[in-house]
């Protein structure tokens, strides 16, 4: 073992002695969860479950996940926020309900637990793993960076295209790491693990594996024509939020549907942003937009005058599949530019 191993084990070991953890393990919890739950850790940590019996896999899925190459398969797309809170809760920290947030991903890959109270916790023997494993790993570092970055594009390729072609994909990577050359950034693709990856290469360009029989995207990512690559924090803003929350017509909608005193809460008012998202990135009418919202939210009836024109507003500067990413604003000045 070299030095710097010793050291990083001598650091692991002192961080993991700090804190008291619970009897609890990953084989404990996974065997009180269904069978479908578990063999989604499985395939997420690289272990076909196809086969073992259910007395046996709980144990099986624990031994991958508690792996070198399990928890790094596991963790390799997790975003810089959620690391951060995963790391702030080993180490006993006390998380807002922000931060709490980011956990989602470590609850569902059977890291932590609930207990009474609602109190999160890393179960002591992942605690373990990822010490030794993933934190302060330079090289496991980086590759989580690069394949993070890339899930949070392959998200986007749903907002935004549902199907586009391969080299899309490419150029919206770039955003962040411009240097990256295609044999580059195909290593990295190919590295996230396919139950990771949600996008299909079909007929020489990607769609989400989702929509893969929907007629409407099935007909989509076959343009020449180019497709638009939104700006990294323009990325980063509408995988944070579910709609593009910095731009002026977005941010005068939400305003105005606050001042309505409709949505007492934040989190119901951005709900309710997301979903009228949703329907103008697919050219739904806004007039129909803002009908399904009232049904939904009837304490907006009466507001249609004041609602409909920001609605109106807000289509025009949404980003639509059908227009390869671009907003019909966008597709109209294009026109204008293309005709002079």
């Amino acid at each position: 073992m070299s030095q710097t191993s010793r050291e990083h084990n001598e650091a692991a070991f002192a961080r993991l002695r700090k804190r008291t953890y619970r009897k609890a393990s990953v084989p404990d919890l996974l065997r009180n969860w269904p069978r479908e739950d578990v063999e989604y850790v499985a395939k997420n940590a690289g272990l076909s479950p196809e086969g073992i019996p259910d007395a046996d896999l709980p144990e099986l899925v624990a031994a991958q996940v508690l792996s070198k190459a399990g928890m790094q398969s596991l963790l390799l797309t997790a975003t810089d926020e959620e690391m951060q809170a995963f790391e702030k809760l080993i180490d006993g920290a006390e998380l807002s309900p922000e931060e709490e947030k980011h956990l989602e991903l470590f609850n569902d890959l059977g890291l932590t637990a609930v207990y009474e109270g609602g109190k999160i916790e890393v179960l002591p023997d992942a605690v373990r793993s990822f010490l030794l494993y993933c934190a302060e790993d330079p090289d496991f570092a980086l590759a989580r960076r690069q394949c993070s970055w890339l899930g949070i594009c392959i998200d986007m390729v749903f907002e935004l295209y549902g199907a586009c072609p391969k080299k899309t994909l490419y150029l919206m990577y770039k955003r962040r790491f411009p240097d990256a050359d295609q044999d580059a950034f195909w290593e990295v693709y190919y590295r996230i693990p396919e139950a990771q990856r949600y996008v299909r290469i079909r007929e020489g360009r990607l769609i989400y594996d989702t929509l893969i029989g929907q007629k409407f995207f099935e007909a989509l990512g076959f343009s020449k024509e180019p497709y638009c690559i939104p700006e990294e924090a323009e990325i980063l803003d509408w995988t944070a939020h579910g709609y593009p929350s910095q731009r002026a017509s977005w941010k005068k909608l939400g305003e105005a549907l606050a001042e309505s005193g409709a949505f007492p809460e934040q989190s119901a008012r951005e709900e309710a942003l997301q979903h009228l998202c949703e329907v103008l990135r697919l050219e739904d009418p806004p007039e129909h937009a803002l009908e399904a919202l009232i049904r939904h939210t009837p304490a907006l009836a009466g507001r249609e005058k004041t609602l409909l024109p920001l609605v109106r507003e807000a289509a025009g500067d949404t980003r639509c599949p059908a227009l390869r990413g671009f907003t019909p604003l966008e597709m109209q000045s294009n026109r204008e530019h293309a005709s002079r």
